[in-house]
Parts: structure tokens; sequence; C-alpha cells
């Protein structure tokens, strides 16, 4: 099946969120140095154990906002999506114990605050509009796709972080790197069920993601406990 525009483009901007992620968030530049701590990987743990435990309450929610909506073939897609999610914080809980084993000290880390102003946009941007977490759902299994092999290289090979305190990261890249095409002909074919589809507004909200997740990774490194401290720019959304 062919894509549609909108998918086209969605899938090359993801990879220029991609690049920019990676290039200019602080955490990905320290390991790229070899100077990511213990301390450091754990705060990113927590963030992922946090948010992964929140996908649940986040596909309801989806689920609910599209059968309100009247988009019964978009609820149901969350419903079963749903399934997919259960117990992938578990495998940031279990990189946790893991780190502490290997480097042989406790690690208590907070939930960074970003993570918490994260968490709140998606609730509200899935009751403004469902199809808001089919793209979001895109963007951060693509972008997985695209970044874990460095981050993870970068951990093992400049770190001296075992991949084995990785699997949060390594288990979603390796369940879908073979099916990027198929997730965006699915994103096509559910959003042309949705009324009104304001492609442009979905787009935006997707570029704020991406800000939170740059600004996860300067608190990994700095400990900000605001978000709104950060002072990052919006990331480019191409035209």
């Amino acid at each position: 099946m062919n894509l549609s525009q909108n998918s086209i483009h969605l899938k090359r901007q993801i990879e220029q969120w991609a690049e920019y992620w990676y290039t200019t968030g602080p955490m990905f530049i320290k390991a790229r140095q070899g100077a990511l701590t213990v301390e450091e990987l754990g705060r990113y743990l927590k963030g992922l154990e946090y948010l992964f435990s929140r996908a649940v309450s986040h596909m309801n929610s989806a689920s609910e906002s599209a059968k309100k909506s009247g988009n019964p073939e978009l609820a149901s897609f969350f419903k079963e999506k749903l399934k997919e999610e259960l117990g992938h914080d578990l495998w940031a809980t279990g990189d946790l114990a893991r780190l502490e084993k290997e480097a042989n000290q406790k690690i208590a880390p907070q939930v960074c605050s970003s993570i918490y102003v994260l968490d709140r946009f998606i609730e509200n941007s899935i009751h403004s509009d469902p199809i808001f977490y089919l793209g979001y759902s895109l963007l951060a299994e693509y972008i997985t796709v695209l970044l874990a092999p460095r981050w993870i290289r970068d951990l093992e090979e400049k770190c001296q972080i075992s991949r084995a305190c990785l699997t949060a990261v390594s288990n979603h890249e390796e369940a879908d790197r073979d099916h990027v095409e198929d997730n965006l002909n699915q994103f096509d074919r559910l959003a042309a069920t949705q009324k009104d589809l304001n492609f442009e507004s979905m787009l935006s909200a997707l570029g704020r993601i991406v800000q939170l997740y740059v600004e996860f990774s300067r608190e990994v490194v700095s400990e900000v406990r605001d978000a709104r401290e950060s002072g990052i720019t919006q990331p480019t959304i191409s035209t």
C-alpha cells in the first residue's frame, strides 16, 4: 500500500526530530563524551518506568475519547494496542535493579519534572483529539527505532554500561524496527476514519512532545527540577 503524503511527511519529520534530539539532547551528548554517570542513567530509567506505567491509562483515555468522538474503529484499535503495553514499566524496573548490581551501589532516582509535564500534556492532548495519540504512538516507536542503536552503543562503548541494563530501550527497538511502514499504513487507515482531521495541529503537538524529550534529557544530567527553566526552543516542523 502506498503511503499518503501525510504519512510520508510525518515519517520525515520524525527522522528530523530524532536527529535533533540526538545532537542537542544533553544526555546524548554526555554519553558520546563517555561522561554519563550511573546516577544519571538511573534518572533516565526512572523516567521511562513512570512513563511506561502511564501508557495503559493513556490508551484507555484515547479509546474513550475516540468512542465519544464517534470513531469506534479508532477506539477498538487503542483497546487492542493496550494489551501490547502491559508490563513494559517492569523492563525499566529490572534495568534499574541490574544497574545497581553492576555498579555495586544503591540508586534512588526521582522522576524528573519534565516527565510529569509530558504525562499531563499527553493526557490533555488525548482529550482534545484522540488522533493525537495515534501520532504520538508512531513518534515514540519510530524515534526509538532510530535512536536506540546509537544510544546503546554510546553507553556500552564510551560509558562502560552494559546493554543488559537497557532492556527498556532494546526491547522496544527490537519489537518495532521491522514494522515502521506497516505502522505508517495503519496510521493512514485509522486517520482516514477521523472526521475533520487536523494534521498540522497534531504535528504541532508532537513537536511539543519532542521539546519535552529534550528537556527530559537535560534534567537527567543537570537535575533541573522545573522543566520550564530549560529555555530550549521548539524543534523545527518542516513544511
